[in-house]
């Protein structure tokens, strides 16, 4: 197991961070600029996985909760039809 996490990391140390969502074709120079332009890309990106996460939650409370309304629902048309 421990062999297949090193080769991972064997292959992933030539990968390009892309820190600011650009392509580049060379070497990658970061002005402060850029720092402050990478900064930004990352925060809007991390709230973009936040918002994704969260209404991911919220589909699934969604679907246990009409879950739960479907149960009750076939419940009482059971309770009515053994009436009848």
């Amino acid at each position: 197991m421990e062999l297949l996490a090193l080769k991972k990391d064997k292959y992933r140390r030539g990968w390009r961070l892309n820190l600011c969502g650009e392509e580049s074709g060379g070497v990658e120079i970061y002005t402060p600029g850029k720092v402050v332009q990478a900064r930004e890309y990352m925060e809007a990106k991390d709230a973009e996985e936040q918002a994704e996460r969260e209404a991911k939650e919220a589909r699934k409370v969604q679907r246990a909760a009409n879950g739960l309304i479907r149960k009750q629902k076939q419940a009482e048309k059971e309770a009515r039809q053994a009436i009848a």
